[in-house]
């Protein structure tokens, strides 16, 4: 039996998140990301741009400068850039999944809750 991959892991993210899909999973200069939020500004207060990383192993390397890019990358098209990061180790029923994000926006979205759901 095949175990779902990295495919399903973008689809499922967009799914999830509300993003949309992106020509080639995103190897377009022009169409970057798996998968991004496309809707007018005025229509979010929290637009991404999503790389999702997919991994059967127990541990995923992660480099500074390929998060700074893409950063910077997310700021051009005026989006925030998440990481989605699914493991599923061999012999796992099923996935654990993570999502990588500045603590600056990490913040921000913290700060977007009613000050009623802070407990």
């Amino acid at each position: 039996m095949s175990r779902p991959g990295w495919e399903h892991h973008e689809k499922d993210i967009q799914e999830l998140l509300g993003l949309d899909s992106t020509i080639c999973s995103g190897n377009k200069h022009y169409d970057p990301a798996d998968a991004v939020d496309n809707r007018h500004p005025g229509e979010t207060i929290f637009p991404m741009m999503a790389d999702c990383k997919f991994t059967t192993n127990m541990s995923r390397s992660i480099r500074l400068v390929d998060l700074q890019q893409w950063s910077r990358k997310a700021q051009e098209f005026g989006k925030r850039f998440v990481m989605p990061i699914r493991f599923w180790p061999k012999g796992w029923q099923g996935p654990e999944d993570y999502v990588l994000l500045s603590l600056d926006d990490f913040a921000e979205l913290l700060s977007l809750i009613p000050e009623d759901d802070h407990g």
